[in-house]
């Protein structure tokens, strides 16, 4: 979390759009980081609305800058004769942002 305030939860049918930093102009807050598994046995979609989720019960009212990536850590499988690298996870991430007024 970066803030400690404790923010009433959104309802779940609150829309939570995800922007780029690089394109808002609006002015915003960023008070946590939420994060979601991707891997092979996850959709896309369900993935996106678990951090839509996460960002509602945060109080927040949008995400930004998602990210996605191969988790830092794997296995090493066997296949054949030969071994292989692998992970089945993808962590994905975002910030969850509040509109500031002004």
């Amino acid at each position: 979390m970066y803030e400690s305030i404790s923010r009433p939860p959104k309802s779940s049918d609150t829309t939570i759009d995800i922007y780029e930093s690089a394109n808002l102009s609006k002015p915003y807050k960023v008070i946590a980081v939420v994060q979601a598994n991707a891997g092979r046995r996850h959709k896309v979609a369900d993935t996106l609305e678990y951090l839509k989720a996460e960002a509602r019960k945060l109080g927040g009212d949008a995400l930004m800058d998602l990210t996605q990536g191969p988790q830092p850590s794997g296995v090493i499988m066997p296949v054949g004769k030969a071994f292989v690298y692998g992970s089945m996870r993808e962590i994905w991430s975002a910030k969850v942002i509040v509109w500031e007024e002004r």
